[in-house]
C-alpha cells in the first residue's frame, strides 16, 4: 500500500496519501508546511493545488 507523497508518472500530479492510503483532500498541514489538495471533480480530487 501506498501512503505519503505520490506522483502520478503520466501525470506529474502530486498527491498525499494517508496512512491507510486514502488520498487526502482539501486543506492538511503535513510535517508542518500546509497544502491544500483538490476536493473535486473525481478526476482531480487529491490533487495538490498549493
Amino acid at each position: 500500500m501506498i501512503t505519503g507523497w505520490y506522483q502520478d508518472a503520466g501525470t506529474g500530479r502530486w498527491y498525499y496519501l494517508d496512512a491507510s492510503g486514502a488520498m487526502v483532500t482539501g486543506e492538511r498541514k503535513i510535517d508542518g508546511t500546509t497544502y491544500r489538495f483538490a476536493e473535486g471533480p473525481a478526476d482531480m480530487a487529491g490533487v495538490m493545488i498549493q
